[in-house]
């Protein structure tokens, strides 16, 4: 889980970074399919909720448009 985190405040810089730099579209790839394939709930549910505070998080500054794209029909119901 720790790991999780440490790579979504690396994404939250990144993201920081681009728009120092000016960047107009950033697409960020958080989660392949194949992950959803685990069959351990111990260990998608948590790298889930990280993305899920993610998303929240870059959402709530306002400073970007965030626009999920892919099979969000895959993902699993709260």
């Amino acid at each position: 889980m720790a790991g999780y985190r440490a790579g979504a405040a690396r994404l939250m810089e990144f993201v920081e970074w681009c728009d120092d730099a000016e960047l107009q579209v950033v697409t960020l790839w958080v989660l392949s399919t194949d992950n959803l394939n685990r069959s351990d709930d111990d260990e998608l549910l948590p790298l889930l909720d990280v993305i899920d505070q993610l998303v929240t998080d870059l959402a709530s500054t306002r400073r970007w448009r965030v626009q999920a794209v892919g099979a969000l029909e895959l993902l699993p119901r709260p």
